[in-house]
């Protein structure tokens, strides 16, 4: 009899696993792109899953999504230019935030509404477009491919 409830539970836990590898949630596949829209260079971008309520931001908060050299320093995107993030994001809810590099001044823009990726789904690539005007004015726009 106890055998059988373990091998019960066991069965249940086994079709949950193969219900979320199956639906492509929790699975980190949706690529990321960043254009600067905006009139100064963007030196940080961070992405960061939006905690749940009451509990503070996870690690991935503190780590700057932006490519670096091969010293490890960071690429600085010029207004104008594309590129692609090596990292992956889940379908969750994001925050996003970048700084910019404004004559000797850095100045950090936060998105106030998070980044929606719940619906997206599996293996898109969301294209980021961010930026800060000259009247530092920050834009942020989310365009999903499939």
């Amino acid at each position: 009899m106890i055998r059988l409830g373990i091998r019960c539970a066991m069965g249940v836990v086994l079709a949950g696993v193969c219900l979320v590898n199956l639906t492509g949630c929790g699975r980190a596949d949706i690529k990321v792109s960043l254009t600067n829209t905006g009139a100064f260079p963007i030196t940080e971008l961070y992405i960061y899953a939006v905690p749940a309520e009451g509990r503070p931001v996870g690690p991935d908060a503190v780590l700057n999504r932006m490519p670096a050299d091969a010293d490890g320093h960071t690429i600085a995107l010029a207004p104008g230019q594309s590129t692609k993030i090596d990292y992956f994001l889940a379908r969750k809810l994001y925050q996003v935030r970048f700084v910019c590099l404004d004559n000797g001044t850095f100045r950090t823009v936060t998105d106030p509404n998070p980044l929606d990726l719940t619906a997206v789904p599996p293996q898109s690539t969301v294209s980021v477009e961010a930026g800060l005007n000259a009247d530092y004015d920050g834009s942020f726009n989310y365009t999903y491919f499939d």
